[in-house]
């Protein structure tokens, strides 16, 4: 069987056989494949939300053949998204249960889908007592920076703008408030793509303002990793995570 590099080849080929007419040459054409598309990071709330609270959705998705993606979220309950069709989108509901959400990412007729669940919950207190009467505000995480891209709580869209480089050391920060003076303060920053993080330093201000410092070393293969920080205050915690692509 001859396999020949260019259709021109072939033409050249067939004309010295005699055979220009006619003929059929097998050019070793093999049709590959399509591929369908990978749903590879999710991000939603990890902990209950409060009826009428908007929150965010996203999927982070890749193509191995770069065909366009198209997304569709769905849900089994009767809340809102305010863009179904897209790959971020807000949603909110306006009754207390447990909705099932699912996110379906086609390309070129090939679809992957994921899905998650979601507790819409009324709050029952926005903060806890302790036993010598001090009253313990509910933390909160204001915003996460990685390799100097800052994401903010109120951010649209939580996944980093820039792409991270496999094996890399990246410094990170990220700051909160304690919504009052400071007692006992732990906090923790981990992902679940096989990174490492070292434990972050913490300082606060009398007020409860404060900020924490870590470096974060991304997997060695490709991955989108969900960087999350987590500051605990007293018996209350609070954090968010953000999306990082490493190695495309």
């Amino acid at each position: 069987m001859v396999r020949l590099r260019s259709t021109a080849a072939a033409l050249a080929l067939a004309a010295a056989c005699g055979q220009s007419d006619g003929a059929t040459l097998d050019l070793g054409v093999r049709n590959k494949p399509d591929r369908p598309p990978r749903i590879v990071g999710l991000i939603h709330p990890r902990k209950a939300v409060a009826p009428g609270e908007r929150v965010t959705f996203a999927a982070i998705a890749v193509d191995p053949d770069r065909d366009p993606i198209a997304f569709a979220w769905s849900q089994d309950c009767d809340g809102t998204f305010t863009a179904p069709a897209e790959a971020l989108t807000w949603w909110s509901r306006t009754s207390a249960g447990t909705c099932t959400i699912n996110v379906t990412a086609t390309a070129n007729g090939l679809l992957d889908s994921e899905s998650f669940a979601v507790t819409v919950a009324f709050p029952t207190g926005t903060g806890g007592a302790t036993v010598d009467g001090r009253f313990v505000p509910q933390p909160v995480v204001t915003e996460i920076t990685l390799d100097g891209q800052v994401i903010s709580r109120s951010s649209p869209d939580a996944t980093l703008p820039d792409a991270v480089v496999p094996g890399a050391w990246l410094p990170g920060s990220f700051a909160f408030d304690l919504g009052a003076a400071p007692g006992a303060l732990g906090a923790t920053v981990r992902d679940g793509c096989g990174g490492e993080a070292t434990e972050p330093a913490l300082w606060t201000s009398p007020e409860g303002l404060g900020e924490g410092t870590f470096a974060w070393r991304a997997p060695d293969a490709p991955a989108v990793c969900l960087v999350a920080v987590e500051v605990r205050h007293e018996s209350l915690a609070d954090g968010f995570s953000v999306a990082a692509r490493v190695g495309f």
